[in-house]
C-alpha cells in the first residue's frame, strides 16, 4: 500500500504563499483597498484551512458548503466589509485567479514533471515541486501586473464621458473628457498616456506670464515656447508631445506634467502618471473638453492608492 507523506509545515507555507498571491492579484485585479498585514492576516488563515484537511477530526469542515463559502471570510479579513455588488464582483475576482492559478499548476506539472499535483481540498496543495510552484506564483503576479492592463482597457471598450479634474500647483480645474478607446497617444520618452485638453479650459492654472508665453506660440510652433521659457519650475513640466491627424502628418502638442488627475468614472482613478497635451483649437461642440487616452483607467499609480502594500 502506498503511503503519501504530508509535512504540515511544508503544507502551511506553501498554502500561505499562493493564498497570499491569490489575495493580492484579487486586490489588484478589482482594485481593492487593503494593505500588507490584511492580506497576511486572510492568507495566514487559508494557510491554517488548507493544512486542516489532513487532519482526520477536521473533516467536517471540508462539506461543499463550506468550502464555498470560506472564501467570504478572507475576502472580509483581506479587504473588510464591501455592498453585495462589489462583494460579488470581488467573488468572482478571486475564483477566476484561482482558477487560472491551479490551472497553471496542472499545466505546469504536466510540462515539468512526470506526474499530476495532488491537488487536497479548497486551497490545499501538496505533491507540487517547486518549479510548479513558481509556475503558478508567476501567473498570479501576472495577473495582477501584466493582464489588469489588457483586461481593464477592454472592459473599457465603449468610449464614454467621464468628469475630471485636473490638479495643478494647487489649483483645480474640473472639466469633461471623453474616453476615447481609439486615442493611444503616449509621451515618446516616458510612454505615459495622454489626456489632451482644450487650452481654453485650463489656462487659469498657470500664471499670467505663463499665460501670455503660451498664447504667443501655442498656434504657431510650440517649440518657441520652451525656447523661451526662462522659468525653472515650469520647464521641468513642460514637454513635446508629437501627433499625427488628418491633413497633418508631423504636428507638436504642448506637454504638461500635472501633480494630479481624478478621472470620476464608475471607481475614481486617481493618478499622477499622465501627460496633458494642450489644444489650442476646441474640441466643438460635443459636451466635452478633453480626449483621454483609456490606458489612464489602468495605471499602476491608480493602483497603488488603494493598494497601499
Amino acid at each position: 500500500m502506498n503511503h503519501i507523506v504530508v509535512y504540515g509545515d511544508v503544507l502551511f507555507l506553501v498554502n500561505f504563499l499562493m493564498d497570499f498571491l491569490l489575495l493580492w492579484a484579487t486586490a489588484r485585479f478589482g482594485k481593492y483597498a487593503t494593505s500588507f498585514v490584511r492580506l497576511c492576516a486572510a492568507a495566514f488563515i487559508g494557510a491554517i484551512y488548507g493544512v486542516g484537511m489532513v487532519i482526520p477530526e477536521w473533516t467536517g469542515a471540508y462539506q461543499i458548503y463550506y468550502k464555498l463559502s470560506f472564501p467570504l471570510l478572507l475576502l472580509l479579513v483581506a479587504f473588510g466589509p464591501m455592498g453585495m455588488k462589489r462583494l460579488t464582483q470581488c467573488i468572482a475576482y478571486f475564483y477566476v485567479i484561482g482558477f487560472a492559478m491551479g490551472g497553471a499548476a496542472l499545466g505546469g506539472s504536466a510540462l515539468l514533471e512526470r506526474h499530476i499535483p495532488v491537488m487536497a481540498g479548497a486551497g490545499a496543495l501538496t505533491g507540487l515541486s517547486g518549479a510548479v510552484l513558481i509556475f503558478a506564483a508567476v501567473v498570479a503576479v501576472g495577473l495582477g501586473i501584466v493582464g489588469i492592463r489588457y483586461v481593464r482597457k477592454n472592459w473599457h471598450r465603449q468610449n464614454f464621458l467621464a468628469p475630471v479634474d485636473v490638479y495643478l500647483k494647487g489649483k483645480r480645474v474640473r472639466l469633461t473628457a471623453l474616453l476615447d478607446t481609439g486615442n493611444e497617444l503616449q509621451d515618446p520618452l516616458t510612454k505615459a498616456p495622454v489626456l489632451v485638453l482644450e487650452y481654453g479650459v485650463i489656462a487659469k492654472l498657470f500664471p499670467i506670464h505663463m499665460q501670455a508665453l503660451i498664447e504667443q506660440y501655442i498656434g504657431t510652433d510650440v517649440t518657441e515656447i520652451l525656447t523661451a521659457c526662462k522659468d525653472r519650475e515650469w520647464m521641468k513640466r513642460l514637454k513635446l508631445i508629437p501627433f499625427q491627424s488628418l491633413g497633418k502628418q508631423h504636428g507638436m502638442l504642448l506637454g504638461l506634467q500635472p501633480d494630479r488627475i481624478i478621472i470620476h468614472s464608475k471607481e475614481d482613478v486617481v493618478t499622477k502618471d499622465v501627460i496633458i497635451a494642450i489644444s489650442p483649437y476646441s474640441l466643438g461642440n460635443r459636451g466635452y473638453q478633453g480626449i483621454a487616452n483609456t490606458d489612464i483607467l489602468a495605471m499602476e499609480d491608480s493602483l497603488r492608492e488603494v493598494v497601499s502594500l
